[in-house]
């Protein structure tokens, strides 16, 4: 392995999903996404507009809603299967309602700000895909979708300060 690629991948920072009270709780993708999507949904209002015609009224702006797609593979560096159902289920945990209450969770993915989502878990979509010789799946997809959702400010500083706290 050369040095650039040694390097690269020492310096990778991996798509992790953690509570946002309970950071202990968290996924952390073996291999990034090779793309996400972020959707954002306006509402308008027809308005009459005499002869004219018509023309719309802005009424609000709706929350994001941000999908991404993960490989979990359960092929370890020297080829030997295990099986993934252990690491879904991380994710799964995540997305559990606790008394009714979503629990709010922070996607994490490269540096800075633009690269962290604070929201809660929507939907995960997972399709197995390659299976061992009795059956337990070793690899699999995993679709999730999140709705951003407004941070509160002891999040937003305890974030701050683990995102510096990464960059030492």
């Amino acid at each position: 392995m050369g040095v650039g690629k040694a390097m690269s991948e020492k310096n990778s920072i991996k798509f992790t999903i953690c509570n946002a009270d309970k950071k202990e709780q968290k996924f952390e993708a073996q291999y990034n996404p090779s793309e996400t999507s972020l959707s954002l949904t306006n509402n308008w209002e027809p308005i009459a507009d005499g002869e004219e015609g018509q023309s719309v009224k802005f009424i609000s702006s709706g929350v994001g809603d941000f999908s991404i797609t993960l490989i979990v593979d359960g092929y370890d560096k020297i080829g030997n299967p295990k099986w993934v159902a252990e690491e879904i289920e991380k994710l799964m945990v995540l997305a559990r309602p606790g008394d009714n209450t979503p629990p709010k969770v922070l996607m994490v993915w490269g540096w800075g700000s633009d690269c962290q989502k604070y929201g809660v878990i929507k939907s995960i979509t997972v399709d197995h895909k390659l299976f061992d010789p009795i059956g337990n799946p070793i690899r699999s997809s995993v679709a999730i979708s999140f709705m951003e959702v407004k941070e509160n400010a002891k999040v937003a500083r305890s974030n701050k300060t683990s995102s510096a706290q990464a960059g030492k």
